[in-house]
């Protein structure tokens, strides 16, 4: 395996505020979409935009389309479904610090984009559309005050066959954490595999069946795997995420109450330098072991990856510039950052 230097994309039509992440990437008609969020910081803002771009080089990227709604918005997905380029993306608050997701919408590029349709009840978030047995099938949590004593995330998996109305698969969470929320996952054949992040502690890697949901597998990890996205190359199963540089985001304090423990994991989270990782499922353990890094560093890490070719896949990131050095995560998450591109070749 190897992997290309980083280039900076150019992104053409629209002068940019100095915080672009929060990004999604698909190839649709033998175009590169990357769709990602621009603001002033990292922070929830009500200047937040969705910037749609196309392009033919995956180099230079041309604005098709600006979605603003005086609040924040972000988490843009990107599926293509029965020939349509779909997007979904939600709308939060947009107060600077308070994380609360107030509506997810969806956008079909027809003759233009059209308008944000309002989708799902109020309070979920979207994190990745996958396709199964010619249905749609979205992972997204559910999150109110997660940041605030008493605050909660859950995680559910919906389905539908046309992309506008969902429904639950099960009722239940995927997950007993109150904390859960970006949740990846693929599906081969009928098994699911997935991993999960869980705010103030480390992560649940999971396996089952999507004709079992009710009884998946899940091994905890002390190590958080933030935005993670997942791909597969033959028969294995490749997984990019921002990590903590330092190791374990989980210190495991345990004479402490949870609520003090996770208080302090987030602290010293924000506070700490972070990677953006490539990872090899381990299936046997349920584990997702580190081989390689993606170009990344201070507020990093929100990938996209997209099949360009026979073992070349297209990673697109953002991050802190590299000039200005090795930033802690609350740092970076305030200055500037810019997108990037490499290549994962396989033999």
């Amino acid at each position: 395996m190897e992997i290309s230097s980083p280039v900076q994309i150019k992104i053409v039509g629209t002068e940019l505020m100095p915080h672009s992440s929060c990004l999604d990437a698909i190839m649709h008609k033998k175009k590169s979409y990357l769709c990602f969020r621009n603001a002033p910081t990292h922070f929830p803002s009500s200047k937040a935009r969705l910037i749609i771009t196309s392009s033919s080089d995956m180099k230079k990227y041309v604005v098709e389309h600006i979605l603003s709604m005086e609040a924040d918005l972000r988490e843009p997905r990107f599926v293509v479904f029965k020939g349509k380029l779909m997007l979904y993306f939600f709308k939060g608050s947009g107060s600077s610090w308070k994380f609360q997701p107030e509506q997810m919408f969806l956008s079909v590029k027809e003759d233009g984009w059209s308008e944000p349709m309002a989708v799902f009840d109020k309070g979920y978030v979207p994190w990745r559309v996958r396709q199964h047995k010619g249905k749609l099938i979205m992972s997204c949590y559910y999150s109110k005050n997660l940041y605030l004593p008493g605050g909660v995330s859950k995680v559910f998996l919906f389905e539908s066959r046309e992309g506008v109305h969902w429904e639950k698969i099960i009722d239940k969470p995927l997950f007993k954490s109150d904390y859960v929320t970006e949740t990846e996952f693929i599906i081969t054949n009928k098994d699911l595999i997935g991993v999960a992040r869980e705010e103030g502690f480390g992560s649940y890697v999971f396996s089952g069946t999507m004709d079992n949901l009710d009884n998946i597998e899940t091994r905890y990890t002390r190590t958080k795997h933030d935005s993670p996205v997942m791909f597969s190359y033959g028969k294995d199963i490749f997984m990019i995420s921002r990590v903590n540089r330092s190791g374990q985001a989980d210190r495991q304090i345990a004479f402490l109450p949870k609520c003090v423990r996770r208080f302090i994991n987030l602290i010293c989270y924000s506070l700490s330098r972070k990677r953006t990782g490539l990872f090899y499922l381990d299936r046997d353990k349920l584990v997702f072991r580190q081989i390689a890094f993606i170009f990344g560093k201070g507020d990093t890490a929100f990938p996209a990856v997209t099949q360009i070719g026979a073992g070349k896949f297209l990673v697109v990131n953002y991050s802190t510039p590299q000039e200005k050095g090795d930033l802690p995560w609350i740092i970076g998450q305030l200055g500037r950052t810019e997108l990037y591109s490499q290549v994962i070749f396989f033999p």
